[in-house]
């Protein structure tokens, strides 16, 4: 991960209560996110408990790490490990980038695994492809201006002046309009 271009973001303190169905509380995380949308999280104290749509099962945890990964541009995995006080189960959140998380808590261990699922074009891999791809498009269109342009040159003493400087004008006209 490239500390330099990674963004630094933070979630608030939670507390989630559904009678019957469910019971989680967080201290928050910190979270390093890089441009390619692997990311390391840092979270406080938390407990869940539940037998419902959020939490399934009992757990407890002082704190931890966790590591994901994406594996294309709709899914991450990854994995943790905390200081777990009791418990496991299964809990279905959202994550910091805003993808479904389902999460398993190890029984008895110190670790869990992860994978979320983002909406097609919404991960961070994905945008940042579509940003790379609209920029090697971009640098084609140059390319081809500049291409036209040599061209013209090449022509100038076939060209009137008026008919060379319109025609100069007008790919320089584009070559600005694409920077």
């Amino acid at each position: 991960m490239d500390w330099l271009k990674s963004k630094f973001s933070t979630t608030a303190p939670s507390h989630s209560y559904k009678p019957i169905d469910s019971h989680t509380a967080s201290s928050g995380s910190g979270q390093f996110t890089s441009e390619h949308g692997s990311y390391v999280k840092m979270e406080g104290p938390s407990a869940s408990r539940g037998i419902g749509s959020d939490y399934t099962g009992a757990s407890g945890s002082l704190g931890g790490v966790k590591v994901g990964m994406p594996m294309n541009q709709d899914t991450t995995y990854g994995a943790g490990i905390g200081v777990k006080t009791f418990g496991g189960g299964i809990g279905h959140s959202e994550d910091h980038l805003g993808g479904q998380t389902t999460t398993v808590d190890i029984p008895f261990t110190p670790l869990s695994v992860f994978k979320t699922s983002y909406s097609p074009g919404t991960s961070p891999w994905a945008q940042k492809s579509a940003m790379e791809d609209q920029a090697h498009t971009d640098h084609l269109r140059r390319e081809g201006i500049k291409m036209e342009m040599a061209d013209i040159q090449k022509k100038r003493s076939l060209l009137s002046t008026s008919d060379y400087n319109r025609q100069m004008s007008y790919f320089q006209s584009k070559l600005d309009d694409n920077l």
